[in-house]
């Protein structure tokens, strides 16, 4: 997680394996930090980043953290624009 003053720790979301066999996170925010997340933000839309817990020091700890604070940049790139894909030539050959 980035070390920045704006930074707000949400709180912690826990894996839940599902019946159907798909997977969610799920957690609590408490309404204080929320409201404390907009004012550090000062704007009306917030940034979120979901950090995964690789290190659970107990069986109880999150399994990721979710944060809000200002958009996340890779520290060895400059550029964080989105991946882009490329639609398919006519050259392609289908399987």
């Amino acid at each position: 997680m980035a070390d920045n003053p704006k930074t707000t720790r949400l709180g912690g979301l826990w894996r839940r394996d599902l019946p159907s066999g798909k997977s969610l996170f799920s957690g609590k925010v408490s309404v204080a930090d929320l409201r404390e997340a907009v004012k550090l933000a000062g704007t009306d839309e917030l940034d979120v980043t979901v950090w995964l817990n690789d290190d659970k020091r107990t069986e109880r700890s999150p399994d990721a953290s979710l944060v809000v604070g200002p958009p996340w940049k890779n520290p060895e790139s400059d550029d964080v624009a989105p991946a882009t894909v490329s639609a398919p030539s006519d050259d392609d050959i289908p399987f």
